[in-house]
């Protein structure tokens, strides 16, 4: 499948759920409910109440972000370097990411449920998992550009013809090399 027609349809996947959050209808208590004892201050309202309204759309839609992010890096390639080791990084680096994205998302769902959230590394599991997991499973997408570059972005033979052509310009031009 062309990478292009794949944006296209994933972009109005999150239209669709961007529109479905949008129309989606504003639970009692959601923006917070009055202090009983300071004047213009509010508490929280019912979390899960506000989760209900919106089902897992917010889930789905970040699994559409992550399977962008995916898509984009390999779309990022040159045509004759996107071979199969690549597809298949970006593709495991796609499920790491969709894995801690998983478990903060139902570790949330279930903490607002009333269920009590196990301790991990001093913090909630979401919180442990948002804190570790996020940063981490996009850390691997970057390190993966930075040791790939020389291999898949910037190849020496791709430098050597940008040099030429600049050469050339500059003969053309009449500069000195």
């Amino acid at each position: 499948m062309r990478h292009i027609y794949l944006i296209l349809g994933l972009l109005i996947a999150l239209l669709g759920i961007v529109a479905f959050v949008w129309e989606a209808p504003l639970t009692a208590g959601a923006t917070g409910l009055p202090h009983a004892t300071i004047d213009g201050m509010k508490v929280g309202g019912d979390a899960a109440a506000r989760l209900d309204a919106l089902g897992n759309a917010p889930y789905f839609m970040q699994l559409i972000v992550i399977a962008l992010v995916a898509i984009l890096y390999d779309f990022s390639l040159p045509a004759h370097r996107r071979i199969r080791a690549a597809r298949i990084g970006f593709t495991l680096l796609a499920l790491a990411a969709a894995v801690v994205w998983t478990a903060i998302w139902f570790g949330y769902r279930a903490a607002v449920g009333g269920d009590e959230p196990a301790i991990v590394l001093g913090f909630p599991w979401p919180s442990t998992v948002a804190i570790w997991g996020v940063w981490g499973s996009m850390l691997a997408f970057d390190l993966f550009y930075v040791w790939g570059f020389r291999r898949f972005i910037l190849h020496a033979d791709d430098e050597a013809a940008f040099a030429a052509l600049v050469a050339e310009m500059k003969a053309d031009r009449g500069e000195g090399v």
